[in-house]
């Protein structure tokens, strides 16, 4: 995206109470961010969501223009990546969602676009149970190359960054502030590695603090990016459990190590497993097999003249798991293009056909 463009989004991204979806749906009535701002009152009330209010705050206020010229001037300076919704660079996996963030800020070298990514997540005071599980979860990833994800916190958070970076594995690493500081500062070594394997992801402006609504907001990205999330002791309540929530909403995999019935920093991941929001997980090949990831590429090799009897629809489907072996619900929705709703019935139907069949994990190959 050029720079002007940019400014402007930025632009729009600052005005209050003005949120993504709403900014969406201006860019795509008017065309850019840019013919936003040229538009008049009325022409910006044309917008659901969009009342006198947002409208005159739009077309008369001039902090939004002053701070996206700073946050430009930042970024520029500092080799700051911005990535917006509209560039191929964007996480696929994020961009499906309806309140995905408009502008990432990256500071980083690894695609956020890999064939696989774990995001692991925890509580920051853990046993030593939970960090040894971590690194041997890790040591044991190693052979399936995935991107490691997390939140950089103390804890679990941090120890999955390291072993990442110490196993040779990219990671990337969601706050919940701008990149002008590190949090914790304690982490600003782990920062600085993560850069040169891996990155630094925010949706938050460059000064933005680690405020406490920010961490929701984290978190939602962190279980968005992820195939697998893996919670990592976790008390009932917390920010582990929101991130498995979130996953679990999302149709992601989500699983869970066990631990003690009377342990408190156990209780969570026993909640996840009792109430079947997660799996159990032993070792990192309790993740490829529900991911499909010891399968070979190409599934079965089913050949496309065994079903010539295939809508357009189903034959795009079907091709894409011949290119991929596997795919999940939300990967394939993303592929096709489609809601959760229309997929759901085009699956069914192919299984019924036994052209696919359904595996763990909301995951589908060829039948």
């Amino acid at each position: 995206m050029e720079r002007e463009e940019l400014f402007y989004l930025m632009a729009l991204a600052a005005v209050p109470g003005l949120g993504p979806i709403t900014i969406r749906a201006l860019m795509a009535h008017f065309g850019s961010a840019a013919a936003v701002f040229d538009a008049s009152e009325a022409a910006l009330r044309e917008v659901d969501g969009v009342g006198a209010h947002l409208a005159k705050a739009i077309r008369h206020g001039s902090n939004p223009l002053v701070f996206a010229e700073a946050e430009l001037d930042f970024v520029e300076r500092h080799d700051v990546r911005l990535i917006t919704y509209l560039d191929e660079s964007y996480p696929q996996r994020l961009a499906f969602y309806p309140d995905a963030p408009l502008i990432l800020y990256y500071l980083g070298s690894a695609s956020m676009n890999p064939e696989r990514v774990v995001g692991v997540v925890g509580t920051r005071a853990p046993t030593r149970y939970g960090l040894q599980f971590v690194e041997e979860l890790i040591d044991g990833l190693r052979a399936y190359e995935p991107l490691i994800v997390s939140g950089l916190a103390y804890g679990i958070d941090a120890l999955a960054h390291r072993a990442a970076l110490d196993a040779g594995l990219n990671t990337i690493g969601c706050l919940a502030h701008g990149l002008r500081t590190i949090y914790p500062a304690a982490h600003r070594d782990l920062a600085g590695r993560m850069r040169q394997a891996g990155g630094l992801l925010t949706e938050h402006h460059s000064r933005a603090r680690p405020a406490r609504e920010h961490f929701p907001l984290r978190n939602r990205i962190v279980a968005a990016l992820s195939d697998a999330l893996v919670v990592v002791e976790s008390g009932e309540e917390g920010g582990s459990m929101i991130t498995a929530k979130l996953a679990n909403e999302y149709s992601k995999e989500v699983f869970a190590l066990p631990g003690r019935l009377k342990d408190p920093r156990s209780a969570g991941c026993n909640k996840l497993i009792k109430t079947h929001q997660a799996s159990l997980i032993q070792t990192a090949e309790d993740i490829a097999y529900l991911l499909g990831w010891n399968k070979p590429i190409g599934g079965k090799g089913r050949q496309m003249k065994m079903f010539q009897d295939l809508s357009e629809e189903e034959q795009k489907l079907i091709l894409f798991l011949e290119a991929e072996g596997v795919l999940s619900f939300d990967k394939l929705s993303r592929l096709m293009g489609m809601g959760a709703g229309r997929l759901s019935a085009l699956l069914l139907g192919l299984e019924c056909k036994g052209a696919v069949q359904a595996l763990p994990g909301k995951r589908f190959e060829l039948g």
